[in-house]
């Protein structure tokens, strides 16, 4: 059975025009258009906060090089971000595979609204579309 939340957002996220929408049994992705290239943005349940849900809004994750030399601008340059960032904030996550950066923003669900939703969704993929074009830049 799915979460709560798996078929509000997937029916707001289509209220709000966000066409491309993957529900699964603990999570929704949006898929959001950008150029070059089009940006998943996944909404997931992350815990409780005095009682109400929290939804995480997060986006795929952008490679970091294993070397902590070549690492540590990246992550400058992302922690530089985070002062600008009106909506979410970047995160490092990191595991067997390696090192990824990822915009992450949170939400109570009870609270959360179309319009929100939407707000939330694209201010994730856009922040991610601004700095994966950063990226690219400097790999160039």
């Amino acid at each position: 059975m799915a979460e709560p939340f798996v078929e509000r957002v997937a029916e707001m996220s289509r209220q709000v025009g966000l066409g491309e929408v993957a529900v699964g049994e603990e999570e929704v992705r949006i898929t959001v258009p950008r150029e070059p290239r089009a940006i998943r943005v996944t909404v997931r349940a992350c815990g409780e906060m005095h009682g109400k849900e929290v939804l995480e809004f997060s986006s795929d994750g952008l490679a970091l090089p294993a070397d902590d030399a070549n690492k540590m601008p990246l992550l400058i340059l992302a922690l530089q971000r985070n002062a600008d960032v009106i909506f979410g904030h970047w995160g490092l996550d990191e595991d067997d595979a390696g090192s990824t950066l990822r915009v992450f923003h949170s939400q109570i669900t009870e609270t959360m609204d179309p319009p929100e939703l939407r707000g939330a969704v694209l201010a994730v993929a856009d922040e991610y579309a601004t700095l994966a074009g950063a990226f690219e830049e400097l790999f160039r």
